[in-house]
């Protein structure tokens, strides 16, 4: 990663400086400084179209001030307008796909917990507290266009047990798609929340 964004900053750095010793033979030798503007130029715009590319969405990982728990890691993606989680990419490895090449992409997931007349808290990573009255999941989907289609959400507790199936079908737009089922698994100290 660190290779990567050392080549990219030496490539615009060339581009700009062949933009300017372009620019400044251009006067006494015409030819050659168009070749060299022209050059500059192309290294630049390749740079600048590089951030479009979905292969590179996910080599950066970096911090920012948001609502979230300071514990909840995520990565951003180049152009620092999208998040998306480490916890997620990782349950799409783990499900067998690669995240580059994946046409919908979990981008975060999780559970709200709902705890008396409290709004509820999101957890991601962490363990649910024992006092919780209900948890309702969520995950956030990136999808290349419009869909329509079948959402199964799934939670096992810490025995391996499935305790909350519920599945949906879900009108889904380009872009980020926030999805809940329209159900809540009730907790009420019934269920061991204790590990991942």
């Amino acid at each position: 990663m660190a290779n990567t964004q050392r080549q990219r900053m030496w490539q615009v750095l060339g581009g700009i400086f062949l933009l300017l010793f372009g620019l400044s033979t251009l006067s006494s030798q015409a030819g050659i400084g168009l070749i060299l503007l022209l050059l500059g130029g192309w290294l630049l715009w390749k740079q600048l179209n590089s951030n479009a590319d979905p292969s590179t969405y996910f080599n950066q990982r970096a911090e920012d001030d948001t609502d979230y728990d300071s514990e909840d890691d995520y990565a951003l993606r180049q152009t620092g307008t999208e998040k998306v989680y480490a916890h997620a990419l990782r349950a799409v490895e783990q499900a067998g796909l690669n995240p580059d090449t994946a046409q919908v992409l979990p981008v975060d997931l999780g559970v709200m917990v709902f705890q008396g007349d409290n709004d509820p808290v999101v957890y991601r990573t962490q363990a649910i507290p024992d006092d919780a009255d209900y948890i309702q999941p969520f995950v956030q989907l990136r999808l290349p266009t419009r869909a329509v289609g079948r959402i199964k959400f799934e939670i096992i507790d810490s025995d391996g047990q499935v305790i909350f199936i519920h599945e949906d079908v879900n009108n889904l737009e380009r872009g980020r798609n926030l999805v809940t089922p329209s159900a809540r698994l009730p907790i009420h100290d019934a269920h061991a929340m204790l590990g991942n």
